[in-house]
């Protein structure tokens, strides 16, 4: 898998076989540096808003022949001046491989298993909430813009969309199921068609009133 930048001047490309992650600087073509994790094979990473950190679910414990399958992931985050590696998002041994920041960057939220998804503070490493009711695992998650609502989407069962204004106590808004549904957000409408197919990832357009 690989990353790049929000300044695209850097590439982050994970390396599975020897647990590295290999940052590439894409103006000189150039190997800036590599970061090892110390535990999992890195599977998923993200930048956060300012590329000043990276932060990888690496897979811990492979189950079956498919490539992506863990029975969990551990969360790291990676500075990305020193290349120092911050203690692991704590619990992160029940999180799932998929995860999304908010815009400030001081909140991560993570995919757990039996549909879960645990919001937590970065800078302290403490669980702040856990939103359930999807019936299947949580492989796609998104922020708005502006942080104030977070949408989780289920292995070909429904599409749910959070207030996350309070981070601490976030309520449900409205789940897509199957069909097309209308949702409000701010003063816009938007359409979602439920699919019964693997999600590959959800996005908010930059004013965050419309949802993919």
């Amino acid at each position: 898998g690989m990353a790049l930048s929000p300044s695209g001047d850097r590439l982050a490309v994970l390396q599975g076989q020897d647990n590295g992650i290999k940052i590439l600087d894409t103006k000189s073509r150039t190997i800036h540096r590599v970061c090892k994790v110390p535990r999992g094979k890195p599977f998923k990473a993200q930048f956060v808003a300012n590329g000043s950190k990276l932060i990888d679910s690496c897979g811990l414990g492979k189950v079956g022949t498919d490539r992506h399958s863990y029975k969990s992931h551990d969360v790291v985050v990676i500075d990305m001046e020193s290349g120092a590696l911050q203690p692991h998002v704590a619990g992160a041994e029940a999180a799932g491989a998929f995860m999304a920041v908010t815009p400030n960057e001081d909140v991560i939220a993570i995919a757990a298993p039996g549909g879960k998804v645990e919001i937590w503070n970065l800078a302290d490493n403490e669980k702040l909430s856990e939103l359930g009711g999807h019936k299947k695992d949580v492989e796609a998650l998104m922020f708005s813009p502006d942080g104030t609502r977070l949408v989780s989407a289920s292995y070909g069962e429904s599409i749910r969309l959070w207030n996350t204004e309070d981070i601490q106590q976030p309520s449900l808004i409205k789940i897509l199921d199957q069909g097309s549904t209308s949702i409000k957000i701010q003063h816009d409408y938007f359409r979602a068609s439920f699919w019964r197919y693997r999600p590959v990832g959800v996005a908010f357009n930059a004013q965050g009133t419309y949802l993919a």
